[in-house]
């Protein structure tokens, strides 16, 4: 519960410091493709894994066509990592905060098409590491903190395009790409260098 607490309180806060009562919410429902650049001479390769998304979000208009849209996001990270004899599949599960500027233009009859990008910060929760071998299939509880697997916060950047219709639903792309090194110690120490996570989405929203 405290995992998720504290980034609930940090987005209410900001919420209602910052952006008053002239507010348009909604939510959305992504499909991610999440892997991570990882420096490793072990790894031969790496690729993706299928994971979901579900986000809140406010949104608040500057002028000129420009807004601010604060959310918070549950998601899934991860990666498939193939060395010579073995295949790790990591599946991570992060409470994300991004905040995005966005530029929105009319297309007649149809609504609006936006662009958009900004920082995130996030936070993991969870996670698995399915081992795969010749033989053997095996599993283990992945841990963050500086002296776990992984780093309990990470930072980075979001771009987003989208298309919002007339009836308030939306479509949505985005990719995000973490900035800092996520290897802890125990990571780093079986030769990993540094790690950073990937996630490419998609998917449908509302505004209300």
């Amino acid at each position: 519960m405290k995992k998720i607490l504290f980034p609930l309180v940090l987005f209410i806060v900001v919420y209602h410091c910052s952006f008053g009562q002239d507010l348009k919410f909604g939510i959305r429902g992504e499909v991610c493709f999440a892997s991570q650049s990882i420096n490793d001479p072990d790894i031969l390769s790496t690729n993706s894994v299928t994971t979901l998304k579900v986000t809140g979000y406010f949104d608040k208009y500057l002028g000129d066509s420009f807004y601010l849209e604060p959310g918070i996001s549950i998601l899934g990270k991860g990666v498939k990592a193939y060395q010579n004899a073995q295949t790790d599949i990591i599946t991570l599960t992060y409470l994300d905060v991004p905040v995005n500027f966005i530029y929105r233009f009319n297309v007649k009859r149809m609504g609006k098409i936006s662009v958009g990008a900004g920082p995130y910060i996030g936070w993991g929760l969870s996670g698995n590491d399915q081992n795969e071998t010749t033989n053997v299939t095996s599993g283990q509880a992945v841990t963050f903190g500086d002296t776990e697997d992984y780093k309990k916060v990470e930072y980075g950047a979001t771009f987003m395009g989208g298309l919002e219709l007339n009836n308030h639903l939306t479509f949505n792309v985005n990719y995000a790409f973490g900035l800092n090194n996520i290897a802890a110690d125990q990571t780093l120490a079986s030769g990993t260098i540094s790690v950073k996570n990937r996630v490419f989405s998609m998917g449908l929203g509302f505004d209300f």
